[in-house]
């Protein structure tokens, strides 16, 4: 028979690694603006002719907030809510 060969067995010690509380600043979202149906931050006429051109089917509008375009807050994007966004842009104007 033959003998087993040994060999011997190395260990390092294991050390937890240091850790370091990481300070972020707070991400806040902008603040949406009723009607603004683009995404720009402001309610005028842009975001009527986009909410228009999506209500056509224009497949090159794209409404980056519909729930601030949702005027009436039915939770559809939909003609009145264009009509909705045509009267209180003549109050604005």
């Amino acid at each position: 028979a033959t003998e087993a060969a040994t060999k011997p067995v190395t260990t390092a010690p294991v050390t937890e690694a240091a850790t370091k509380p990481v300070t972020t600043e707070p991400v806040t979202e902008p603040e949406k603006k009723s009607g603004d149906a683009n995404g720009d931050g402001v309610f005028g006429i842009a975001d009527a002719v986009t909410v228009q051109k999506w209500l056509l089917g224009d497949n090159s509008a794209e409404v980056a907030d519909w729930k601030a375009a949702d005027l009436n807050g039915n939770g559809r994007l939909d003609v009145f809510d264009f009509t909705l966004m045509r009267r209180k842009l003549l109050e604005i104007l």
